[in-house]
């Protein structure tokens, strides 16, 4: 299941169990197993806590970071790897088995009830089968894609009114001049018709 998150990065969302481990405690003791999630680079991402004498371990649900996840992430090219320890009080926990896929694989194991097979090689190399993984719940949760760029805002532009040349400032007052010096001079000829 996918959704999305306003936080930087994502997370994830596990709820596991395992069925049949192989023991390591030898005949008398069960192991004591938990899991760490890493992703491709071997960053540990999550451990989870121990379920003691146990081979068929169930563990609560846990969520967990994932800085380096993007709101358009491809989940398939999301690599993990799940490694399943035997806890030891020395600190030298015991391998118990691994399962590697993606984010994308465990959604869809999930899902589709898909079973995954832990896998651990001997010391000559050859890898064995060490119990089987059941994914019930798995969701991955998307950061939002980033809001779209603000348009840059612009302010309209007033035209600007042209000044007026020195000439055309005088226009007005020039035609009033001229229209001053035609009536008098109108009036200068009819009084001189007058008197004729």
């Amino acid at each position: 299941m996918f959704s999305s998150s306003t936080s930087k990065g994502g997370s994830v969302t596990l709820e596991l169990k395992c069925l049949k481990l192989t023991n390591t405690e030898g005949v008398f003791a069960k192991s004591d197993p938990f899991y760490v999630v890493r992703n491709a680079k071997g960053k540990q991402l999550f451990k989870s806590e121990q379920v003691k004498d146990n081979l068929n371990p169930v563990w609560k649900s846990n969520t967990f970071k994932v800085f380096d996840l993007a709101h358009d992430t491809n989940l398939s090219a999301q690599k993990v790897s799940i490694e399943f320890y035997d806890f030891e009080k020395s600190g030298k926990h015991i391998l118990m088995g691994e399962v590697k896929t993606s984010l994308k694989g465990l959604v869809d194991a999930a899902s589709k009830a898909l079973n995954l097979t832990l896998k651990k090689k001997d010391k000559k190399g050859k890898e064995h089968d060490t119990g089987t993984l059941v994914v019930t719940k798995a969701n991955v949760e998307l950061p939002k894609p980033p809001p779209p760029p603000k348009a840059p805002k612009v302010e309209a532009v007033k035209p600007s009114t042209p000044s007026a040349t020195p000439e055309e400032e005088q226009g007005p007052n020039m035609m009033v001049f001229i229209g001053v010096v035609a009536a008098v001079a109108l009036g200068a000829v009819i009084f001189m018709r007058s008197r004729k």
